[in-house]
């Protein structure tokens, strides 16, 4: 399997999805002219069924037919709705777009790294909904990351290695060279496959840290995920973070760098692991711990 290769393919194909899916949200002028409105709706199915058997082909191979079926079901709601403008909006509304909470819910629950866990392409119901449940999956997944060649490795003073994988670029150096030695973290790879994104899981950080940083002009935006929160009080500290409460499970996260060899080991340092359910903030802290602590430190 050619690593590289395939994930090209997956993410020029993600890409080219959402390129469609915007192009064919409601206007006024599809208003005005339903039926035209209906015949490009119609004519998208086939490409958006080849860029999704594209990115099956990475992760599903065997559920390849998923596509054909769910763009067959569309065709044959799209030749009864006709020319109806309000029934083609629902139907881009509900078909193509729809993102719910429920899926996002569960993509992020049962798409986490060294965690393993079968995914039912059935729970996504719009062509929205798959590329989402299959971007995740992809990118929380260890045998993604372990795909590609390792071009260079280092080892914490933990003796946790630190690989970068793929095709290496500026980004991917640049954060390699930025994560010292004596950072508490698991194995942790760092792939990229072009000159402008590289992708990192850490393991031991929220159980598998995730963190996509892309080049964007004269900066850089950082996107990270936070598949299990240890320590409520320390993740609200992280930068560009989504809040999160005691009943949170996960969470994620954004913000803007000119300095990634600052910003990302401060970031990954700050992600709290295991231990850290016991201090102040953690899931599972009690104040008699503190007491417990103070009175082996004496």
């Amino acid at each position: 399997m050619d690593s590289i290769r395939d994930a090209r393919m997956f993410f020029a194909s993600d890409l080219k999805i959402k390129e469609i899916l915007l192009s064919l949200s409601p206007k006024e002028e599809d208003r005005l002219n339903p039926e035209n409105y209906s015949d490009k709706l119609y004519n998208s199915l086939d490409l958006l069924e080849y860029h999704l058997e594209t990115m099956l082909k990475v992760l599903h191979s065997g559920e390849i037919e998923y596509a054909s079926k769910l763009i067959a079901s569309f065709k044959f709601t799209l030749e009864k709705i006709g020319a109806d403008y309000s029934k083609l909006e629902t139907f881009y509304k509900i078909c193509l777009s729809n993102l719910s909470e429920e899926l996002v819910d569960y993509a992020n629950k049962n798409c986490v790294g060294y965690t393993f866990s079968t995914i039912d392409l059935t729970k996504a119901n719009s062509i929205n909904e798959l590329i989402h449940l299959l971007h995740s999956e992809l990118l929380n997944s260890e045998k993604f990351y372990e795909s590609f060649p390792s071009l260079e490795e280092k080892q914490n003073n933990k003796g946790y290695k630190i690989n970068i994988r793929g095709q290496e670029n500026n980004i991917a150096k640049t954060i390699f060279e930025s994560l010292p030695e004596e950072l508490t973290l698991g194995p942790t790879d760092i792939i990229s496959f072009n000159d402008k994104t590289a992708f990192i899981m850490v393991r031991d950080r929220g159980h598998a840290l995730t963190i996509k940083v892309e080049s964007i002009g004269n900066t850089f935006i950082v996107n990270y995920f936070i598949p299990k929160i240890c320590n409520v009080l320390m993740v609200n500290r992280l930068k560009g973070v989504t809040k999160v409460d005691n009943d949170s499970s996960y969470t994620n996260g954004v913000f803007e760098t000119n300095d990634l060899a600052k910003d990302i080991p401060a970031l990954i340092g700050s992600v709290p692991m295991d231990d850290d359910m016991f201090k102040e903030g953690g899931i599972c802290y009690r104040e008699e711990f503190d007491d417990l602590i103070e009175r082996k430190g004496r």
